[in-house]
């Protein structure tokens, strides 16, 4: 049998547009969205259509107007320079999005997505000044570090049912979470 990779962004970009199914009217989702002319790219960027909409849901209860996700595969680490990472494509895309300071920095957000708990990140992240707090289960909120909203999303701690579409996007994935996605 072939060594295949696993191609896990499609499912997890399904699965997380399934999850904000109830916001779909006032979401826009851009898969593999560029950000520069030469191919920089993030998962997702999910932009709200209005400035006042307020997602009741915990994994995206910290979005704002503009909102990178970038999502990593079991198999793929979940380290400072990932952090460091999604920051520079929240920078680049404050910057490069339309007229000079159109996008607020304000305006934007970023959240990574893990099956399991990056703790050794958490720790670096503190050991430099930041902050870490569990704001629901398995959605933990950073700060102190830059001006603008980070949030980690741990998929095998979200609790609820309805997390269940994102908790399935796992090799760790329990059948109990298969049963109710499918």
């Amino acid at each position: 049998m072939p060594d295949s990779k696993i191609q896990w962004h499609p499912g997890y970009q399904g699965g997380f547009e399934l999850r904000l199914r109830d916001y779909k009217a006032l979401l826009e989702f851009h898969h593999e969205h560029p950000l520069s002319k030469k191919p920089i790219i993030v998962d997702t960027l999910i932009i709200e259509k209005k400035d006042d909409v307020v997602i009741d849901e915990d994994v995206a209860a910290l979005f704002l107007r503009h909102n990178i996700v970038e999502y990593k595969s079991p198999e793929d680490a979940l380290s400072i320079d990932e952090y460091y990472n999604l920051l520079a494509y929240m920078c680049r895309y404050k910057a490069t999005t339309g007229q000079t300071d159109e996008v607020k920095a304000g305006q934007v957000t970023g959240t990574l997505i893990r099956d399991g708990k990056p703790v050794k990140l958490f720790k670096e992240i503190e050991q430099l000044g930041g902050q870490v707090e569990q704001k629901f289960p398995g959605v933990y909120y950073i700060s102190g570090l830059i001006h603008m909203p980070t949030q980690v999303i741990v998929q095998s701690e979200l609790a609820t049912e309805k997390n269940a579409v994102l908790r399935v996007i796992s090799n760790r994935a329990n059948e109990e979470d298969v049963r109710v996605f499918i």
